[in-house]
C-alpha cells in the first residue's frame, strides 16, 4: 500500500492504519502515506491504486469508496478504478475521522464535536450537529439506520434519518 521513502526511519514509515475494508470480492487499504490500494479478493491481485489516502477507516456506499484524508478532504472514489468521483475539502485541519454511510449520507465528525453530513451524489453539506463539545475521535458507526458516535469524554449521540 505504501513504499518507505526518506532518509529516516520515520520518514519511510508506511504503515496501514486502518482497519482494512472488503466489499463483495474487492479488498480496499489505505496507508499513512496517502495512499489507497483496492485488490480483487479471488486472485490477490491490486485492482488500482490511488494518491487518495487516510487513516481514520473507509466506508464503501453503492457509489464508491469513502475516506477522510489526514488533511481534512473527505474523498469519494470510484470502486473499479480509484478515480476521484467528488472530493470535499472544506473541512481541512478538524481532524476528521473516517467516515460512515448513513442513508444517502457520508458523516464523518472532527475535533470539535460536530458531526457532518455530506451528500452522496457530490459530496456538498448537507447537515452538521454538535455532540457535546468534545472531540470525537473513532469512526461513526451504523446500524439498523441508527448513527452512532462517541466523544472522548464517553458521551454517546444517536442519529436516525426520517
Amino acid at each position: 500500500v505504501g513504499t518507505g521513502e526518506g532518509r529516516t526511519e520515520l520518514e519511510r514509515m508506511s504503515d496501514v492504519d486502518s482497519a482494512p475494508l472488503i466489499d463483495g470480492t474487492q479488498l480496499f487499504a489505505s496507508s499513512f502515506k496517502n495512499r489507497t490500494i483496492a485488490i480483487d479478493g479471488p486472485s490477490g491481485r491490486p485492482m488500482w491504486q490511488s494518491e487518495h489516502g487516510g487513516i481514520g477507516g473507509m466506508a464503501a456506499a453503492p457509489s464508491g469508496l469513502l475516506l477522510s484524508s489526514p488533511a481534512g478532504t473527505v474523498y469519494m472514489l470510484d470502486k473499479y478504478s480509484g478515480a476521484a468521483l467528488w472530493s470535499q475539502p472544506a473541512l481541512a485541519r478538524r481532524s476528521l475521522t473516517g467516515p460512515a454511510v448513513h442513508g444517502d449520507y457520508a458523516v464523518v465528525a472532527d475535533y470539535d464535536g460536530y458531526v457532518h453530513w455530506l451528500s452522496l451524489a457530490d459530496g456538498q453539506f448537507a447537515a452538521r450537529e454538535r455532540v457535546g463539545g468534545k472531540a470525537v475521535k473513532g469512526q461513526p458507526q451504523v446500524a439498523d439506520g441508527i448513527l452512532v458516535v462517541q466523544n472522548v469524554e464517553g458521551g454517546l449521540t444517536a442519529f436516525r434519518l426520517d
